[in-house]
């Protein structure tokens, strides 16, 4: 042991001279901290006060009194003051760069307990160096970290490399027509290269002509690379053709010869004739056009033209010379001047003026928007001579007690074509019948003209459209607008006749008719007028009565401000239906017939059995005496309000009205059997009411959410006196009708 002493001591000589002496705490025994002292951790300390250090047993006998003597301090409040306490290190941590470090201490003789805190040391810096950036490789930045912990305090970041400074290129090797050439670049900071293709050349194609054409032969062209001077393959030139001039009159024409016209060629004098055609002869204003219809076996639909040619002055007259000369024309306009033929009805309104009628010659259609002017008159024929209104202003009459409708002539207005009127359109046709009586119909009874609506008609303020012929529903639309007029064929087929009504004023005499020949949807604004054209034949002559519809003047029906109806025809179920929008009123007409000056005021106006009036939201007022045949129908929709005023009513008659009617007549057949009661619908959120003390409802109403308000009188008795001189046709008998009023509630 004593040969190692001097190595131990020599080793450890050593490392004092290698590794610095430092301080293993921040204080030392002696140092004053806080409240108290430093001291060596074997000192004794009794604990009786922060003073005595007692050692041995006779320090501890002598504590014991000094802590007795602490206890009654302490009991009485007098504790120790400001006492210096004697702490000893209890616990130390080093601060670093990354972490603060800390010191405790206790006190030996209470326990107290002090630490300090001591703030973390500065990193150590060291240098990390940077990298140059090249064309192909990424460098650094400089940075630095901390060379005890490694913490990076400067980030290195990444310098991206430049990339190669190449040159403009050198071609070593040329492009030509199909083949590609070469291309080499440098890089001017690091002396590397590439290669690059360069695309080949288009061929440049020029057309060489080698064999030059004519007018009748042809040439040839090579195609050659103006590049390369590469050649294709040849190709044809097609012959130039003749340029012949415009002709050289060598004969001229007449009306009727042929002439002849010599063209020649600029290029290489070739020459040929063709034939002028006959100039064809004039045809004056005062010439005399006859229109024959489609079933006139002899002249097929054409138009028969008597003239004297104004050119030539040779008399032409009969259907042949028409018939080759002139079968372009389709439409004719006439006046006093005489007459003019038009290829087509649209072009004979665009040259129509004031006076002028338009007349459709032939079956023909209308493509496209067309107007009628003012003062014109456009007339849909229904005979040869193309007779528009007669001497007493209606259309034509049937000379016999026979007849039925035949189609003589056709005007089409094509989908999305709207023909405008603001002259008159006659729709022309023979109606009523020679022979008197309560059994004739007067209908249509000969020849009608027609329109087959595809497209729409718009009637303008001041307009007429007369449809004593029929329009066809193709899906088109006639509009009335207000100012606008439309007569419309008022065909009486079951009446009383006209003895029988002198004796009996309480009906209109009228109990079957119609009024339809407007097949198409009928659009009437407020201020246009709806006007039946009557006929009726007695005392071996003919009476004639417009009798206004609707109309605000003068008419059954008048529509409020903007209020309107829409008229539609089921042909299948032979039903026109009303449908009105807006405030209505019912009212009287006045109308003049063989001298008499009628209202129908005067009597119960009766509407047809096969008509359906639906009302919408509006007002509707009854101010004299309506009623429906049996068969009728009247719906009031939501908000409608229908009102029966002042001495006014409105039946709506059941069968019963027909069969009082038949035990006094002997002519059943006047009256149309087997339809059903007439109804009066009232449909939710609609109103019926009759209430001043005189005003009358009657027959079948039907409440289907709707409301009848107060009803004053709910009987009335209909008398049916006799005809007054005992024939058959007249009966010696009368009878009366009873109708109440019959409220359904559904």
């Amino acid at each position: 042991m004593g040969k190692k002493l001097p190595f131990v001591i020599a080793v450890c000589l050593l490392l004092l001279i290698a590794v610095p002496l430092t301080s293993v705490h921040a204080v030392s025994v002696g140092d004053y901290i806080d409240d108290g002292i430093v001291v060596d951790e074997d000192e004794s300390y009794c604990g009786c006060c922060h003073e005595h250090n007692h050692a041995g047993i006779f320090a501890k006998i002598s504590c014991m009194f000094c802590k007795i003597s602490q206890f009654f301090k302490n009991l009485f409040g007098n504790a120790e003051e400001n006492v210096e306490h004697k702490y000893v290190i209890t616990n130390t941590k080093a601060a670093t760069c990354q972490v603060a470090g800390y010191e405790s201490y206790k006190c030996l003789v209470c326990q107290k307990t002090v630490t300090h805190s001591f703030a973390k040391l500065d990193h150590k810096t060291e240098v990390l160096k940077a990298v140059s950036a090249t064309c192909t490789e990424s460098g650094l930045s400089q940075g630095s970290r901390c060379s005890v912990c490694n913490t990076i305090l400067v980030e290195q970041t990444i310098v991206p490399a430049f990339g190669h400074a190449y040159d403009d290129g050198i071609v070593i090797t040329a492009p030509v027509c199909e083949k590609e050439g070469k291309r080499v670049f440098t890089c001017a900071t690091c002396g590397d290269t590439k290669t690059e293709t360069i695309e080949a050349l288009e061929h440049d194609w020029e057309d060489e002509v080698i064999e030059a054409p004519t007018c009748t032969e042809s040439g040839a062209m090579a195609r050659v690379c103006q590049l390369c001077e590469t050649y294709i393959e040849r190709e044809i030139i097609p012959a130039l053709g003749h340029a012949y001039d415009g002709g050289v009159v060598i004969t001229e024409a007449d009306c009727e010869t042929d002439g002849v016209r010599r063209y020649t060629c600029a290029n290489c004098n070739d020459a040929y004739t063709e034939s002028i055609a006959a100039l064809g002869h004039i045809i004056p204003h005062n010439a005399n056009v006859v229109c024959y219809p489609y079933n006139d076996a002899q002249s097929a639909g054409c138009l028969t033209i008597n003239f004297a040619c104004a050119r030539c002055s040779d008399p032409k007259s009969g259907l042949p010379y028409f018939r080759y000369e002139y079968n372009d024309y389709k439409a004719v306009i006439k006046n006093a001047s005489g007459v003019s033929l038009y290829a087509t009805t649209e072009e004979a309104l665009v040259a129509s003026k004031n006076g002028d009628t338009v007349i459709v010659g032939i079956e023909d259609t209308i493509n496209a928007d067309a107007t009628v002017p003012a003062g014109v008159t456009l007339l849909i024929p229904c005979d040869n001579v193309m007779t528009g209104y007669t001497v007493n202003g209606f259309n034509p009459d049937n000379p016999s007690k026979e007849g039925s409708a035949v189609l003589y002539r056709t005007l089409t207005i094509a989908e999305n074509a709207t023909l405008t009127v603001n002259g008159t359109v006659l729709i022309n046709a023979v109606t009523g019948r020679e022979g008197g009586g309560s059994v004739i119909p007067y209908d249509n009874s000969g020849n009608y003209g027609q329109i087959r609506l595809y497209g729409d008609i718009r009637v303008g303020n001041g307009g007429l459209l007369d449809c004593a012929g029929f329009v066809e529903n193709e899906g088109g639309t006639v509009t009335l607008e207000s100012g606008a007029t439309m007569y419309e064929t008022f065909a009486m087929e079951k009446w009383r006749g006209g003895s029988y009504v002198t004796n009996n004023r309480l009906f209109t005499p009228i109990y079957e008719r119609h009024m339809n020949n407007m097949r198409a949807t009928l659009y009437i604004e407020s201020g246009a007028a709806l006007i039946g054209s009557g006929k009726m034949y007695a005392q071996n002559q003919y009476y004639y009565a417009r009798f206004p519809q609707i109309d605000n003047t003068n008419g059954i029906i008048r529509l409020g401000e903007g209020a309107h109806v829409i008229r539609e025809i089921d042909v299948a179920a032979d039903r026109d239906i009303y449908s009105f929008y807006g405030d209505i009123v019912f009212d009287k007409s006045s109308l003049n017939c063989a001298g008499y000056d009628l209202e129908t005021s005067a009597v119960t106006y009766l509407f047809d059995g096969d008509m359906t009036f639906n009302f919408y939201a509006g007002t509707i007022t009854v101010n004299y005496n309506f009623g429906f045949l049996p068969g009728g129908i009247v719906n009031l929709y939501d908000g409608a309000a229908f009102e029966i005023v002042k001495l006014a009513s409105w039946a709506m008659f059941d069968q019963g009205f027909y069969e009082i009617e038949s035990t006094l007549w002997s002519e059943g057949h006047k009256y149309t059997t087997g339809r059903a009661n007439a109804v009066l619908n009232v449909y939710e959120n609609a109103t019926v009411q009759a209430a001043e003390p005189k005003a009358r409802l009657l027959g079948d109403v039907v409440v289907k959410g709707g409301t009848v308000g107060s009803v004053a009188l709910k009987t009335f008795t209909y008398s049916v006196p006799n005809g007054g001189n005992g024939s058959e046709a007249y009966p010696a008998s009368s009878g009366s009708y009873i109708l109440t009023l019959n409220i359904i509630t559904e």
